[in-house]
């Protein structure tokens, strides 16, 4: 497999391992409903922040806090892993021109 690939993939694991533990705190701490908290999860680690629901628990509070830091750690990821991958496709197009 790719390496890539496998970074890619790693990486899309790990923001649903992370969305659904999230999601699972907030049903069971803050009692949200199922799909509640899926919305507020997606909301929340997108950092979009709607402020239609909002964690009553100190302890619910403190997962939104650390799931927003890992949306934002995750997009910077993202975006440095797909540079690195582009990169290569670049110097290899520059050499066969040559």
């Amino acid at each position: 497999m790719d390496s890539s690939r496998f970074r890619f993939r790693l990486l899309l694991a790990l923001l649903l391992a992370i969305s659904v533990v999230a999601s699972c705190g907030f049903y069971y701490i803050e009692g949200m409903s199922p799909l509640d908290a899926v919305y507020f999860t997606v909301v929340t680690i997108t950092t979009v922040g709607y402020g239609d629901l909002t964690a009553a628990t100190e302890f619910g509070r403190m997962l939104s806090v650390m799931e927003a830091l890992f949306g934002q750690l995750y997009l910077v990821t993202v975006v440095a892993v797909l540079v690195s991958n582009m990169r290569p496709a670049a110097k290899s197009a520059e050499t066969s021109g040559d």
